[in-house]
């Protein structure tokens, strides 16, 4: 379980590239069930370092579009048992382990030339794995998660949640809180992928809802409650009930960021705080010095590590320190294109983290 703990933090850190080492290898290339393409290389090898950008680029690429491709890499040099192992002679070499490599045959050297495209190719024609996005069938949506909450759950749920709550307190005979359950519903749908509780209690339903109502003086209904997940005390909600008061209300006080087809908000992703910094820091004189004093503080801040482009910020700005400014407008295009050809295809979460890079390169 720790190795596997380990991989998984190495695997986000690194964008879709995995950097294995003698304790994972193994596991992680002869026992997969999916194919594995692993870059040999060296810390002082100028050619690895000059193909990074495009092995990254590949790797995202995959770990965007099939589960079935894993693109990993070794340093070979700290590493010689794996390098005499699979008779590497310089760096970088390339080889692809088609499902774990057991068979000779099944390892394949690379020898085209190293760019992303060349490298994707190879892969495809040797695992006849396809990128096309699948055709899916017209699917009615799932019913929006709205949740129930009684006396039994609300302190699980609520008040020991770091999660924000925006909770409707309501009564089957109220006629104002059935027009309000199919908004919640909505509210709900939009907000389905983001970390926020969207609730409500029934309070005439067979469950026990006393404590509520006592604790929160309930005379009226519906009453609706928002709870920042950090205060137990919940502020009244006391504004319209339609969809988009809803959401203007959500995004302003959850600082979450969706139009009301729940696609995200330009700005989705973006650390003001950071996003200002390097505006301040383009315009001056100390570029280089100021953007590691800022990738530093991003890493080192517990509130920034909270947000989830915290470190595709670390990302952008070692980019910029390694003079690779071009991958900004490449990168841009190709997750643009990926959310214009993928439809239907591409599950909401994936189409949000792609979202936010976007935004987020815009600031670069």
């Amino acid at each position: 379980l720790l190795s596997l703990f380990t991989l998984l933090i190495t695997a986000v850190a690194a964008q879709g590239v995995l950097e294995l080492t003698k304790k994972n290898f193994d596991e992680v290339v002869l026992q997969a069930d999916k194919h594995t393409l692993v870059e040999f290389y060296a810390s002082w090898c100028s050619h690895c370092k000059r193909m990074l950008p495009q092995y990254e680029e590949l790797a995202e690429l995959f770990h965007s579009k099939t589960d079935n491709v894993q693109v990993v890499k070794i340093d070979g040099d700290k590493y010689g048992k794996y390098a005499k192992r699979y008779s590497i002679e310089g760096y970088p070499t390339i080889k692809l382990f088609k499902n774990g490599g057991l068979k000779p045959e099944d390892i394949i050297e690379f020898e085209g030339s190293r760019d992303m495209e060349s490298m994707r190719s190879f892969v495809l024609a040797h695992t006849k794995v396809s990128l096309e996005p699948v055709k899916l069938e017209p699917v009615k949506p799932e019913p929006a998660p709205v949740v129930r909450l009684f006396d039994a759950n609300f302190e699980a749920k609520v008040l020991k949640s770091s999660r924000p709550s925006l909770i409707a307190i309501t009564a089957s005979w109220c006629g104002h809180c059935k027009n309000l359950h199919p908004e919640f519903e909505e509210v709900a749908r939009v907000y389905a992928h983001d970390d926020i509780t969207i609730g409500v209690v029934q309070t005439t339903d067979e469950e026990e809802t006393s404590w509520i109502r006592s604790t929160y003086d309930i005379k009226s209904y519906p009453t609706i409650l928002f709870f920042d997940g950090v205060d137990p005390q919940p502020t009244p909600y006391l504004s319209g009930r339609s969809l988009p008061t809803f959401v203007e209300y959500i995004n302003a006080r959850a600082h979450l960021y969706r139009y009301l087809d729940g696609e995200l908000l330009p700005h989705a992703g973006v650390i003001t705080k950071v996003h200002d910094k390097l505006q301040e820091i383009y315009a001056g004189d100390d570029v280089h010095a100021e953007l590691a004093e800022l990738a530093s503080e991003i890493e080192n801040d517990d509130w920034m590590a909270k947000w989830d482009t915290s470190s595709y910020y670390v990302k952008l700005i070692n980019k910029a320190l390694n003079g690779q400014e071009e991958f900004y407008t490449r990168e841009q295009t190709r997750l643009g294109k990926i959310l214009e050809k993928s439809g239907a295809s591409l599950v909401q979460d994936k189409k949000d983290t792609f979202q936010k890079r976007i935004n987020v390169l815009k600031s670069f």
